[in-house]
């Protein structure tokens, strides 16, 4: 069931991957949720999709949000 979780995220990321802002957090939601194991497996599926460069710039504030708020 875990790697139900796994899935989950790679399919809301996908979704939400045309807002940086949105992507870093649902992104952090992720990392929360997910064991070490599935955390490396998510940064190399990221990798491989070309979001991970999306959430660096989100947390560098390289994007056009107005504000860049955690939760």
């Amino acid at each position: 069931m875990k790697n139900s979780f796994l899935e989950y995220y790679k399919e809301i990321l996908e979704k939400v991957s045309f807002d940086p802002q949105l992507l870093k957090k649902e992104y952090h939601k992720a990392i929360k949720v997910l064991d070490t194991s599935e955390v490396s497996q998510f940064h190399c599926w990221m990798q491989e999709h070309g979001l991970h460069s999306s959430v660096s710039l989100a947390k560098q504030g390289k994007t056009n949000s107005i504000s860049d708020k955690r939760e």
